[in-house]
């Protein structure tokens, strides 16, 4: 599916076909040979689970299946019951939303009804304890970190490294240490063995090409990384200047990057300001003074709406704290748990959060609060419809911005000719102005600062950036020295006459 200059994945979606028979459907869908369905069919389709509204439909439909469905064949079901008025979007976005809390998400994705949880943890736990004890908190981290005798040390037999591996190479999400040495091998905390084996099964997966290591006695597949949590999606990129020399070594470039020392101060608080620290800001410090707490609370402009994403600022490093580059993350949103989301440390973003920002955010300035938890890896959402006041676009503005942006689809106009309409009469903050060029085009931080320092028909009072009639693209030109690669640029030049 293509929309506004993006692909989207839609594979896990249910797709009608209005007029087609059930069997034709489900078949173009590649529901035919899908055996959860199938069996659930008959049960679900009947009439009496038809409701006014498809959150209700699905809800009465999962009650009636006693088991988990896919999203696909949800959607199936779902559709059976509303025809024409069945939209596959629209019913993700109200249970993902439901006020009432009834789904819970599964990986795949699926879905089960959260009054089921109760009975299935307690089922679960049937299974794993048996009569045995309840089991013993294990601190494997620290266990890791005694020195083992010689004569204590495990050595792993090799059906035990077969049942391992063959352990790691069905696994999907992160793998334990502690998993193994209890599920494996069998051993507790209290018995004189455990640590040793604990020893032995982090030596053995530490030499797993296949495995990334999260942390001390945490691991995961690197097969089990989608691509797109290793990549920087193009939306957030933001563009390189390349300047251009005329005779006499004179600017034509309209587009510049000043040094910071070139910056006007209230320009250069504005690059430097770390509560908005981004990808390609190359002026906010990395240095943090003290770690955040167990929350942070962070801006979702729209390039960062349309990706999916948050960037992890320099204040966030160490909320996040995790020895390796790359880890799935669980994110809940008001007990729905969010499957996908990754924690990139190099690219610094957390991505996989597409559906969710689409369904319950606005396109740009929403404040999204992140508690950690006592569980490693999983994270709270906190929001309730909260904005950024300063990066927050009204629908109103949002309309004419995205009629702008169409008109200007393969007209590319520069930055101080982009800035110039959306300052009207009074004024605009700069963090306004920001997020409304970001809905049209990519721009840093800097790269504004830059040339709202650089160009005369920008003024700086109370606050607020303001057009300067008749000024057109007059430079000060005592900061030509300040325009990052110039230098260069006059030295190639000087080689090339040469």
């Amino acid at each position: 599916m293509i929309g506004q200059g993006h692909v989207y994945l839609t594979d896990w979606m249910f797709r009608p076909v209005p007029g087609m028979e059930s069997a034709r459907v489900l078949y173009l869908n590649e529901l035919d040979a899908d055996e959860a369905l199938q069996a659930v069919w008959d049960t679900c389709t009947n009439a009496r689970l038809t409701s006014r509204n498809l959150i209700d439909t699905a809800a009465a439909v999962l009650e009636a299946a006693k088991r988990p469905l896919s999203n696909k064949a949800l959607g199936a079901l779902v559709a059976h019951h509303h025809g024409e008025k069945f939209d596959a979007v629209e019913l993700l976005r109200q249970m993902l939303a439901d006020e009432q809390g009834r789904f819970v998400s599964l990986s795949g994705p699926s879905w089960m009804l959260a009054s089921w949880l109760p009975k299935l943890s307690k089922t679960l736990s049937g299974l794993s304890e048996g009569d045995r004890p309840e089991p013993l908190d294990a601190d494997i981290g620290e266990i890791l970190t005694r020195e083992i005798e010689e004569d204590k040390r495990r050595t792993l037999t090799a059906e035990e490294i077969q049942t391992i591996t063959q352990l790691v190479q069905a696994c999907h999400g992160p793998l334990t240490v502690e998993q193994i040495v209890g599920d494996v091998l069998e051993l507790t905390p209290n018995q004189r063995k455990y640590a040793p084996a604990v020893h032995a099964v982090e030596v053995l997966l530490s030499t797993m090409q296949s495995l990334r290591r999260l942390q001390p006695g945490r691991y995961l597949r690197s097969a089990a990384v989608p691509w797109w949590a290793r990549v920087v999606p193009e939306t957030l990129i933001v563009p390189r200047w390349t300047i251009e020399l005329g005779e006499g070594g004179k600017l034509r470039s309209r587009d510049v990057l000043l040094a910071l020392e070139g910056l006007s101060e209230s320009a250069r608080e504005a690059a430097t300001e770390p509560y908005y620290d981004d990808i390609g800001e190359p002026y906010v410090s990395p240095v943090v003074a003290e770690a955040p707490a167990g929350r942070i609370t962070s801006p979702v402009l729209n390039h960062h709406y349309r990706a999916g994403t948050m960037y992890v600022r320099a204040t966030d490093m160490e909320f996040y704290a995790s020895d390796a580059n790359l880890i799935p993350i669980d994110l809940r949103y008001k007990g729905h748990l969010l499957i996908g989301a990754w924690l990139n440390r190099e690219t610094r973003l957390v991505t996989g959060l597409g559906p969710w920002f689409q369904t319950v955010l606005p396109p740009s300035g929403a404040e999204l609060t992140i508690v950690k938890t006592d569980i490693p890896g999983e994270y709270l959402l906190e929001y309730d419809g909260e904005t950024d006041s300063r990066t927050y676009i009204g629908k109103e503005t949002l309309a004419e911005l995205e009629e702008w942006a169409e008109r200007l689809h393969g007209h590319p106009l520069s930055l101080r000719e982009l800035c110039l309409p959306l300052m009207g009469d009074k004024g605009v903050l700069f963090d306004q102005l920001w997020a409304q060029l970001n809905f049209i085009r990519r721009v840093s931080r800097a790269q504004l600062a830059s040339v709202l320092t650089f160009y005369n028909c920008f003024s700086y009072d109370a606050g607020r950036w303001h057009a300067v009639p008749g000024e057109g693209a007059a430079c000060d030109e005592s900061l030509l020295e300040h325009v990052v690669g110039r230098q260069e640029a006059l030295t190639q030049a000087r080689q090339g006459h040469r």
